[in-house]
C-alpha cells in the first residue's frame, strides 16, 4: 500500500528559520495534509499526563483523518530541549489513503514499531515499504484480545452508537495499551465494520489538545469520569442502556461478524456487497445505520429468495423499508415487491403500516408502484362494506383525478367494485351544482341504485346547499317555500318527516340570514298563510318579527295593554333585542306603516293608540304633536279635544306630562305660541255652541265627575264642574309667581288662564278639604256661557260627535 510520510519538531536555537516546523516530509506531500498534519501537531506540543507504564518511553499514538488521507501518528516527548530550556517533542507520521486503508486496514494497524523514529537524522531516509508485526485472523485477534461472541456484540454496538452519535461522544475502551493490543483490538472493530463507516474510526492513547476529533481513547484504567467506556476483558460498560440495546438489535448486519467470526464468512465478501446494495440508492445521501438496515434486509431478502412463510418477516421487511428516510426508485421498487408477496400471500396488514403504505403512495412518482399501491387499494375496499369503501374513496382520492379513474377502473371489474362506485357517486354529492335543474339531474342519476336511503341521505345535502343558496340571496319566503316542496316532490321525498326535517333547516337558514333592518311590513309574506308558514318560533329574529306585526295590528284595533307592553320590550327596555341603529328604522317604518293604514279614517275620540305609539319611541327626534297635525287623522283642534275628553292613557300622570310638555314646546313653522292658543279658544268657543258629548266607551269617563286625568287641585264646584277659565290679559289679578306654582303632575306649567266671576271680577278662592287651591295647570276646560255663567253640562246618548270642519254636525 502506498505511503507518504510526516515529521513535526523544533530546529534550531532562535536563528531565521528556526522554530517548530515540518520535517523530512515526502516530496509528493500534498499542501493539505502538510497544512493539516502541522496544525494538529503544533497543538500537542504540551505533553499529556502520562501513566506510569509510559513514563520513561513518553510516547502517545494516534490515527486522524484528513479529508481522504489517514494519519498513523507515534508522537515522542522529551527528545531534546530547546535553548531556553524547554522540551522539544518529534511526531513521525505515515500517510495513507483513506480508500486504501478502509479496504485492507490490516496494512496500516499491523506497521510494527520499528518504523518510527523520534529525530532528524534518522527520517531523513524513507523507508520503501513499512516493516509489519505479526498479523493474525480475525479470529485469532478476537481470541486474543478476549473477546467472546457476546461481548464481540456489544463492543460493536458501542463503537456503532459513538460513531452515529452526532454529539462526537468519545468511547474509552480499557486494555493494557500495548501497540499489538490495540491493532488487534481495533482489527476487531473494522472487520465487522461497513467500508464507509471504518472511514469515521480514529483513536489515540491519550487525551490530546489538537482539534482532531479522535472516536477512541485506549485507556488502562477508567480514569475518564462520566463519559463512556468498554472494558475489553469484561465486556462492563455504560454505554447500552436496555433502549439502546433493543434500538441496536434493529440493525441486524451489525451482528453479522461477531456471531460468525469463527467461520468460514469473509468479512470484506460480506461488506463489500452490503456496500454494492447501498449504492443502488444512496447516491450522496450521509450514510445512516438505517440505510445500511435497509441496504441488509434488501441483501439477505434477494439472497434468501423470500422463502420465509412467517408473515411478520413479511411485514418487518415492508416496515423498514417504508422507514426509508428518503425518496429513490429502487426504494420504491423494494416496496413494491414487499407490497406485492403480501397481497399475494393474503397477510393482513396492521392500521399503523397501512397509513405508511398510503403516505409511500401518495410521495412516490413511481408507476409500477402507484400501480401496486392502488391495487392493494382496491383489495382493501373490496374487504370492507360499500358504503365505507366509498366514503374512503371519495375521501382519500376525490382530489386527484388520474388516481381516482385508475382505482375506479379496477372497481368495474368486480360486481361488489361497481357498488362502490354507486356510493361513491351518490356521496359525492357536495359536487353538484346547487340548482334546481342539476339537482334533478343529479336525482335521475341514482335511479338506478338500490339504496335508496344512502340515496335520500345525499339529496338531502344537495337541497341543503341549495336552501342555503336562496336563503342568502334574500329571496321572499313564498317563492322559497314554494322551490322548496316542489323540488321535494321532484326528486321523489315523500316521507313526511324527511320534509319536514327539510322545512325546519330552510326555516333555521332564513331566519340565520334574515336582516332587521331591512324589515318590511309591506312585503308579501304579510299573507297569514305564508308568515305562518315561515315562522320558527324558537329563533329570536323570528320572535322579533312577529312581535313587530303585533305591534302593528295592537295599533291597528286599539289593543293599547299589548302594544304598551311591545314598545316598552323593544323601545324603552336597556335588554331590547334591538340595536340601537334598529330601533330607529324600525320605528320610521312603523309609524310610517302606521300612518299608511290609518289613512283618513276618523279616530273619532279614540287617539290612545298614537298616544301609545309615539310614546314609546325613544328615537324620534320629530315633536310628536307636529306627527299628530300632520297625519291625516284629523285638525290639531280635534285630536287635542279627543285626547282630554276620552283619552285613558291621559289619565296616567306619565302620559299626561308627556303630553303637555309636547303641547308646551311645540312649534308650528312660521307661527308663534299664540297660534296653541288661539286653537285652544277654537275648542272653548265649540263648546259654547254644543258642548262636547260624552263618552261611555271604556276610556271615557261619566257626566259631572271629574276625570282621573285632571290634577286634583284643579279648580272645580263641588259637584264636579269645571271653573270656567279666561286669558290672563282679561285682568284677573292673579300674580305670575302663583300661576307658576307646583300643578299636583310633578312639574311647573305656566297657564294662560285664570278664573273669573260673572261680572269679570276675581271670585274668591274657593276651598277644597285636603287640596290646595290657586294653583291653575293647563287642564280641560270648560265654556263660559254668553252672560259669564258656568253651564251645567249636559248628558247625551250614546253618540260621538264629528269635526264639523271635515263635513260633520255639532
Amino acid at each position: 500500500m502506498d505511503f507518504k510520510q510526516a515529521c513535526f519538531t523544533r530546529i534550531g536555537g532562535q536563528g531565521s528559520g528556526d522554530g517548530w516546523q515540518l520535517v523530512n516530509c515526502s516530496p509528493t506531500l500534498s499542501d493539505k495534509d502538510s497544512s493539516y498534519f502541522s496544525s494538529i501537531q503544533n497543538a500537542n506540543i504540551t505533553p499529556p499526563v502520562f501513566d506510569p507504564e509510559d513514563s520513561q518511553t513518553k510516547i502517545v499514538e494516534e490515527f486522524v483523518v484528513n479529508q481522504d488521507s489517514v494519519f498513523l501518528t507515534k508522537i515522542k516527548y522529551d527528545v531534546g530541549t530547546d535553548p531556553l530550556g524547554r522540551s522539544i517533542s518529534f511526531a513521525h507520521s505515515y500517510v495513507f489513503g483513506l480508500n486504501d486503508y478502509a479496504h485492507k486496514p490490516q496494512e496500516v494497524l499491523f506497521a510494527a514499531d520499528s518504523n518510527f523514529h523520534f529525530s532528524v537524522d534518522t527520517t531523513k531516509e524513507i523507508p520503501a515499504s513499512l516493516e509489519m508485526m505479526e498479523v493474525l485472523s480475525l479470529k485469532e485477534c478476537v481470541e486474543n484480545v478476549g473477546l467472546t461472541k457476546e461481548t464481540y456484540k456489544k463492543l460493536m454496538r458501542c463503537v456503532f452508537y459513538i460513531l452515529d452519535s452526532k454529539s462526537r461522544d468519545i468511547l474509552h475502551i480499557i486494555c493494557d495499551c500495548k501497540s499489538e493490543t490495540i491493532a488487534r483490538i481495533l482489527m476487531c472493530i473494522l472487520s465487522a465494520m461497513p467500508i464507509e463507516y471504518r472511514k469515521r474510526v480514529t483513536y489515540s492513547t491519550y487525551l490530546s489538545r489538537d482539534s482532531a476529533y479522535k472516536a477512541i481513547i485506549f485507556d488502562r484504567t477508567d480514569k475518564a469520569k462520566g463519559e463512556y467506556f468498554f472494558n475489553i476483558k469484561t465486556g462492563a460498560n455504560n454505554v447500552l442502556s436496555d433502549i439502546l440495546i433493543k434500538k441496536m438489535k434493529r440493525y441486524g448486519f451489525i451482528d453479522v461478524i461477531p456471531e460468525g467470526y469463527d467461520t468460514d464468512m469473509s468479512p470484506e465478501f460480506y461488506f463489500e456487497n452490503l456496500d454494492i446494495e447501498l449504492k443502488k440508492f444512496v447516491d450522496r445521501q450521509p450514510i445512516t445505520l438505517e440505510l445500511y438496515r435497509v441496504a441488509y434486509e434488501i441483501m439477505m431478502a434477494t439472497a434468501n429468495g423470500n422463502e420465509s412463510d412467517a408473515p411478520e418477516d413479511y411485514l418487518k421487511r415492508l416496515n423498514n423499508l417504508l422507514n426509508v428516510p428518503l425518496v429513490h426508485p429502487y426504494i420504491d421498487q423494494q416496496i413494491q415487491y414487499a407490497l406485492s408477496d403480501i397481497m399475494e400471500r393474503g397477510i393482513i396488514i396492521p392500521k399503523m403500516l397501512e397509513e405508511k403504505v398510503h403516505k409511500r403512495l401518495s410521495e412516490t412518482r413511481n408507476d409500477n408502484l402507484k400501480s401496486c399501491g392502488q391495487q392493494f387499494i382496491v383489495d382493501k375496499m373490496l374487504e370492507m362494506s360499500s358504503k365505507d369503501a366509498a366514503q374512503m374513496l371519495n375521501k382519500e382520492y376525490g382530489n386527484n383525478k388520474d388516481e381516482y379513474k385508475n382505482i375506479e377502473e379496477l372497481l368495474k371489474k368486480n360486481e361488489k367494485g361497481q357498488e362502490i362506485l354507486d356510493y361513491a357517486f351518490v356521496l359525492k354529492a357536495d359536487d353538484v351544482v346547487p340548482d334546481e335543474e342539476h339537482i334533478i339531474a343529479f336525482y335521475r342519476d341514482t335511479l338506478s341504485i338500490k339504496d335508496r336511503d344512502i340515496v335520500c341521505e345525499s339529496l338531502f345535502v344537495v337541497l341543503k346547499r341549495y336552501i342555503d343558496k336562496i336563503t342568502s340571496e334574500k329571496k321572499k319566503p313564498g317563492y322559497i317555500l314554494d322551490v322548496c316542496y316542489r323540488l321535494m316532490s321532484s326528486v321523489g321525498i315523500y316521507d313526511e318527516q324527511k320534509r319536514l326535517s327539510l322545512v325546519q333547516y330552510l326555516k333555521q337558514k332564513y331566519w340565520d340570514n334574515y336582516n332587521l333592518e331591512d324589515f318590511d311590513f309591506g312585503q308579501d309574506y304579510l299573507n297569514s298563510y305564508v308568515i305562518d308558514a315561515i315562522m320558527l318560533p324558537s329563533h329570536k329574529k323570528c320572535i322579533v318579527v312577529d312581535d313587530l306585526f303585533n305591534m302593528l295590528e295592537s295599533f291597528l284595533n286599539y289593543r293599547i295593554d299589548i302594544l304598551e307592553k311591545l314598545m316598552e320590550k323593544y323601545f324603552a327596555s336597556h335588554q331590547s333585542p334591538l340595536s340601537f341603529s334598529q330601533q330607529k328604522i324600525i320605528e320610521e317604518k312603523l309609524l310610517n306603516e302606521c300612518l299608511r293604514l290609518k289613512g283618513d279614517r276618523r279616530v273619532s275620540g279614540k287617539i290612545d293608540n298614537w298616544i301609545c305609539l309615539l310614546h314609546g319611541f325613544t328615537q324620534m327626534k320629530e315633536n310628536p304633536i307636529k306627527v299628530l297635525m300632520n297625519a291625516p287623522i284629523g285638525s290639531f283642534t280635534l285630536s287635542f279635544d279627543i285626547a282630554c275628553e276620552n283619552s285613558r292613557l291621559l289619565s296616567d300622570e306619565k302620559y299626561w306630562n308627556w303630553f303637555m310638555d309636547n303641547i308646551r314646546t311645540y312649534k308650528p313653522e312660521g307661527k308663534t305660541e299664540e297660534h296653541l292658543i288661539n286653537e285652544v279658544q277654537k275648542i272653548m268657543s265649540r263648546k259654547k255652541k254644543g258642548g262636547v258629548k260624552p263618552s261611555n266607551s271604556n276610556f271615557g269617563y261619566q257626566s259631572g265627575v271629574r276625570p282621573s286625568f285632571v290634577p286634583a287641585n284643579s279648580p272645580v264646584q263641588s259637584n264636579g264642574q269645571f271653573y270656567p277659565f279666561v286669558p290672563n290679559n282679561a285682568g284677573s289679578g292673579i300674580p305670575d309667581n302663583q300661576l307658576a306654582q307646583n300643578n299636583g303632575l310633578g312639574e311647573v306649567i305656566q297657564s294662560a288662564f285664570v278664573p273669573l266671576t260673572g261680572n269679570g271680577e276675581k271670585p274668591a278662592d274657593p276651598v277644597f278639604p285636603n287640596s290646595d287651591v290657586g294653583v291653575v295647570s293647563n287642564s280641560p276646560f270648560v265654556p263660559l256661557k254668553d252672560n259669564g255663567d258656568v253651564p251645567t253640562i249636559p248628558n247625551f246618548p250614546n253618540s260621538e260627535i264629528e269635526d264639523k270642519d271635515n263635513g260633520g254636525t255639532e
